[in-house]
């Protein structure tokens, strides 16, 4: 007599961590729906490119940071968006 069982073995699921340098810049992006191909063709750079500068492995240069500011984020400073802590509220 042979028995059979039904093991349930889980996967270990492997989740990416993201990691947010500018927590405000993340959060106005998301209220203004946002992507990350909307912000690289208005600072003229690749959709690559502006990855690695939100998450910090390279720096945004002034020139892409008062270009995303004019054209998507008029109503919040500079110090607001791209703070590294999280701040209440548009300032």
């Amino acid at each position: 007599m042979a028995y059979y069982y039904n093991l349930v073995i889980p996967h270990r699921v492997k989740r990416k961590e993201v990691i947010t340098m500018y927590p405000n810049l993340e959060a106005e992006m998301a209220r203004n729906k946002l992507t990350n191909a909307d912000c690289c063709k208005v600072c003229n750079i690749t959709e690559k490119s502006f990855s690695n500068k939100r998450c910090g492995k390279s720096e945004f240069v002034l020139r892409e940071i008062k270009i995303l500011q004019k054209e998507f984020f008029k109503s919040c400073s500079l110090e607001y968006l791209f703070s590294e802590t999280p701040l209440e509220g548009r300032q």
